[in-house]
């Protein structure tokens, strides 16, 4: 297993190695490939002295390209949380240049192709040293009303693939290669899909896996990251033997890890982390079941609310997460939900802040409260909203229906289609507290239909 950066892309050994594969019929890539290919890229940043760049790409071989170049130019790479348009325009400031597959991010300039750059740009020199300390960026969504920039070093995600394949060596070197079906730039792929695999020389498919069927068609025997939202919609009916099947965004449902097990022939390793955190604990065997620390990592549970350490995060300080917890024996604990506004729908980790932020700024909104609602079994996002003069007047015009159509049309530039509600209530004032507080629970029960808006009857605008 390579230590560092640069001895992974400095050296000389392993060249041959193949380290991607696209296994839908294509080509595969070398660890020479890679080496070349960040070289070039890095020779084109230096000379174009651009600071920050977005990687806005889910082919695991161009996402290290360009991830590794980034840090060998001296250039910070930034993980956007969502390719979408609306979200990469909110961020823009936080980044001089984007780093696409194909280039094309439409209405934005600055933005270059991975692979074209890789291909015809000449390397210049020798390839510069990668320090541990080279920084990488990572957005989530906080409680704060705008997205959450989170600062690592390369150091960091070293020291996090460590940990993990201590946890996993001996099914890795049982695996013919790696598969996911989560994204690079999110910090639970960047650590298992990306960086794992390439430090131990695993191939690493190049794209995710869409559907279960794809697994079906599989030759050998895959490492598979995932995550609860895959794993529930699976069938049950047996894919292909894998060698470990790690998930993580959320908490498994014991049908779904039943649904795994039978599909890949293996229990489902459970990971919990966050990208502030990175991995931090695992566990196997069902939801109620308390996790275990990752080795290096340390959990401590006060007033309720979980506190973790890591060496791979906040310099190996002692933090507190968004988690509440219990302690269990043996270091390990026990989560209770989350504190805040910050929810999980389908895995996806939403702020209700960001969303309100985002509806009050549209011309039709005057004041919103988003809630999570859980709806003949599907989790969604639910908002009450005060309408401004010309959202009066338009729903006037275009009636309940076409309005609501209307106006999540309109959110699709600015939201992700988790984050857009599904379920409205347009009320003329919101019910309060006698201290005037807002309370997610009455916000709740205009969805539940038992109470109304102070002032005039809640307009139902479930889609």
């Amino acid at each position: 297993m390579f230590s560092s950066a640069d001895a992974l892309l400095r050296g000389t050994e392993h060249g041959s190695a193949v380290i991607s594969r696209d296994l839908r019929g294509g080509g595969a890539k070398t660890l020479s490939d890679l080496r070349r290919d960040v070289h070039a890229l890095a020779s084109f940043l230096s000379s174009w002295g651009i600071s920050r760049a977005a990687i806005v790409t889910d082919d695991t071989y161009l996402f290290e390209t360009a991830f590794f170049a980034c840090a060998a130019a001296g250039t910070v790479p930034v993980l956007p949380a969502s390719v979408s348009e609306g979200y990469l325009s909110r961020c823009s400031r936080l980044f001089d240049a984007v780093l696409a597959e194909d280039g094309a991010v439409s209405g934005r300039d600055g933005t270059f192709s991975i692979a074209m750059l890789a291909a015809e740009y000449e390397p210049r020199g020798a390839m510069p040293p990668v320090s541990d300390t080279s920084p990488y960026m990572m957005f989530t969504s906080g409680s704060t009303g705008a997205p959450k920039l989170v600062t690592h070093t390369f150091s960091d995600l070293f020291l996090e693939a460590r940990a993990a394949f201590r946890l996993l060596s001996g099914a890795l070197s049982r695996s013919d290669f790696a598969c996911a079906t989560v994204p690079c730039r999110h910090a639970f792929g960047l650590a298992f899909r990306v960086m794992m695999p390439l430090l131990t020389l695993l191939p690493a498919s190049v794209r995710c896996a869409v559907y279960d069927e794809e697994f079906s068609a599989m030759a050998g025997i895959p490492f598979v990251v995932t995550s609860p939202a895959f794993l529930k919609r699976l069938d049950g009916v047996r894919r292909t033997d894998a060698s470990a099947v790690m998930s993580a965004g959320g908490v498994l449902p014991s049908f779904a890890a039943e649904l795994a097990e039978k599909a890949f022939g293996c229990g489902v390793t459970e990971i919990y982390g966050s990208t502030e955190a990175g991995a931090f604990a695992s566990r196997m065997g069902g939801q109620h079941l308390p996790w275990k620390p990752l080795p290096g990592n340390f959990a401590t549970v006060r007033d309720g609310m979980l506190f973790v350490q890591s060496p791979y995060a906040k310099g190996g300080h002692l933090f507190r997460t968004d988690d509440l917890a219990e302690s269990a024996p043996d270091g390990r604990f026990i989560l209770r939900g989350r504190s805040g506004r910050a929810v999980k729908i389908e895995d996806n980790l939403i702020s209700l802040d960001d969303v309100d932020a985002c509806l009050r700024s549209h011309e039709w909104i005057r004041e919103s409260r988003s809630v999570r609602l859980i709806r003949g079994g599907r989790e969604e996002i639910g908002a009450a909203a005060i309408l401004s003069e010309k959202g009066r007047e338009a729903l006037s015009s275009l009636g309940a229906g076409k309005f609501e159509i209307a106006l999540r049309k309109s959110l699709r530039s600015s939201l992700d289609l988790l984050e857009i509600p599904r379920s409205w209530r347009f009320v003329e004032r919101f019910p309060e507290s006698s201290m005037g507080k807002i309370k997610d629970s009455d916000i709740l029960e205009l969805f539940a239909g038992t109470k109304k808006g102070a002032g005039s009857e809640a307009q139902d605008g479930q889609e």
